[in-house]
């Protein structure tokens, strides 16, 4: 209960004592410099921030070795996992060396983080590349959480709550486990809600520039960061005419620049695939594109159903109830400027996401599927739950009623872990996606080393079964090409002049052509290849 105690003492007691006004209240109590701080002692002994540091990379880092004892494949489940890994390293291991691999759909921060790491041979070909730079950006956001509440509610028990709830919750740690691009978003989104948070409370300008910097790397891991941008550059121009209105025009200009600075990563993306694919929508045309509607979307009552369910499983019930408790008793504090601008920059990705979920360019099912789409929500649910506690807390000053609800939020990642009918979503999803052909590949690759002795190896499959195989075989990428789809080229390839050719039976848009026109013209290419291996899933051709 000393948790609960210590609350009560800097931000429950002065809370109740102004009534409904707004948790900023506390932040300016809080930040006089003449005052201790939360729990009445000084700033430079505050520990919370090395508490979280030590408990979330230890939980995290225990997880890690657990998954990897039970399946050395764990990080890798995802089906685009290999190939988020395997793009990382072809800037300088492959045929084709250089910034050409960026390519265009997928973002490139991620990757150009990823590289130094996958560039060690122990680390790539294990998966560990992932966990390795995953778990510090995860600790690195749940300090950025952990400051924004700080700020906002001016106590450092619900921020350190707040950090906690958010970096022990497994679905996370799965997501930072893994060479997926949601964890890097995540941090730059939060750096960008630290920034823009500072900005409100202080308005610096130094902070403006800080929060657009934060939103331009965002925006090249993740399309649903995009929706920042504007959102900053409006925030810029509010202020810039607010300050114009004072004559001074030099601080009003830099205001304007500061907020537009917010767009260059979207501009730099489009400029990219403008001058290499001639196209600078070319995202959003590609086979696997970012803008490609599926045939069949859900209907909206069902996509609520589905949504409010992953909610639910994700968060659990205790953080959900505190949203409500914000939202229903304290509307003001949520409303307030400055803990209202900071939640609806943290709305964003959110909207987005959603209007893709509405729109059918994300796809979600009732068994799980996509449900780590739901995570953009974090920080906003999070945030708005920090200032259910303040008012959960301030109505009821009963140690137990606060222990309760400290309990509740530290059970969920428990049931999550240890209760199979609640299970982790992101890891279920994952580990779902890893049956099949997808694990069929991980074993041709395996077996490839043992069948080879030299030469280059022609891979035709689709694009993420082969990037499987490339990264399972434990040989250079180097060896490796995928041969390119006939359909996107134009041209119907001959056969290589590689000493190998992998045949794939699974097809996929981009290699179905390629496959096709293989048992078309098996007996021919028979008069340069001869069979060295063929099973169910795969034909391993050697050059005659």
């Amino acid at each position: 209960m000393l948790v609960c105690d210590e609350l009560s003492t800097s931000v429950v007691r002065p809370y109740a004592r102004t009534g409904h006004h707004s948790v900023n209240h506390e932040v300016r109590r809080v930040q006089d410099p003449r005052s201790h701080h939360a729990f009445g002692r000084p700033r430079s002994r505050e520990k919370e921030p090395l508490v979280i540091c030590l408990l979330i990379l230890a939980v995290a880092a225990s997880a890690a070795v657990v998954l990897f004892l039970t399946d050395r494949h764990a990080f890798l489940y995802f089906g685009d996992s290999a190939s988020h890994l395997v793009k990382a390293r072809e800037f300088i291991d492959s045929q084709h060396p250089g910034l050409k691999n960026i390519s265009t759909v997928w973002l490139p921060l991620p990757h150009i983080l990823l590289f130094p790491f996958a560039m060690v041979d122990a680390l790539f070909y294990t998966g560990i590349a992932a966990p390795v730079i995953g778990i510090p950006m995860l600790v690195l956001t749940a300090l950025l959480l952990h400051g924004i509440v700080d700020h906002l509610t001016g106590s450092k028990t619900i921020a350190l709550l707040g950090a906690l709830v958010y970096g022990l919750n497994p679905n996370i740690i799965y997501m930072a486990l893994t060479p997926m691009s949601e964890t890097a978003s995540w941090l730059f989104t939060a750096a960008g809600g630290y920034a823009i948070t500072r900005w409100v409370t202080t308005e610096k300008s130094r902070w403006l520039f800080l929060t657009s910097v934060a939103v331009v790397l965002a925006t090249l891991c993740r399309y649903e960061a995009w929706l920042l941008a504007p959102f900053v550059a409006l925030l810029g121009v509010t202020k810039d005419l607010a300050i114009a209105r004072k004559g001074n025009r030099k601080e009003a200009m830099r205001a304007f620049w500061f907020g537009a600075l917010s767009f260059a990563g979207i501009l730099l993306w489009l400029v990219w695939n403008r001058v290499g694919f001639g196209d600078p929508f070319m995202f959003a045309h590609e086979t696997y594109a970012a803008g490609v509607r599926e045939p069949a979307g859900s209907q909206p009552v069902i996509l609520i159903g589905i949504v409010a369910r992953a909610l639910l499983n994700i968060y659990g019930p205790v953080l959900l109830l505190l949203c409500m408790a914000a939202v229903v008793c304290a509307p003001r504090a949520l409303l307030e400027y400055k803990t209202g601008i900071v939640l609806l920059f943290f709305l964003m990705p959110t909207l987005f996401i959603l209007a893709a979920l509405a729109g059918g360019y994300v796809q979600v099912n009732a068994w799980g599927w996509n449900w780590r789409y739901v995570l953009a929500m974090s920080f906003f649910v999070v945030l708005t739950a920090s200032v259910g506690i303040a008012e959960v807390w301030r109505r009821f000053r009963s140690g137990i009623v606060r222990g309760v609800v400290v309990v509740g939020l530290a059970f969920m990642p428990l049931a999550q872990t240890l209760v199979p009918s609640v299970g982790v979503a992101t890891f279920q999803e994952a580990a779902g996606g890893f049956i099949g052909e997808t694990r069929r590949a991980a074993a041709f690759g395996e077996r490839l080393p043992s069948l080879y002795a030299g030469g280059t190896i022609a891979l035709v499959c689709p694009y993420g079964l082969g990037h499987r195989i490339m990264l399972c075989s434990g040989l250079p990428l180097k060896t490796f090409s995928i041969l390119p789809n006939p359909a996107e080229t134009g041209i119907t390839p001959a056969w290589p002049d590689d000493r190998y050719i992998v045949i794939g039976v699974e097809r996929s848009p981009e290699s179905a052509a390629l496959i096709d026109n293989w048992y078309a013209r098996r007996d021919s290419a028979l008069h340069r290849y001869s069979v060295c291996v063929e099973d169910s899933g795969y034909t391993l051709l050697t050059r005659q």
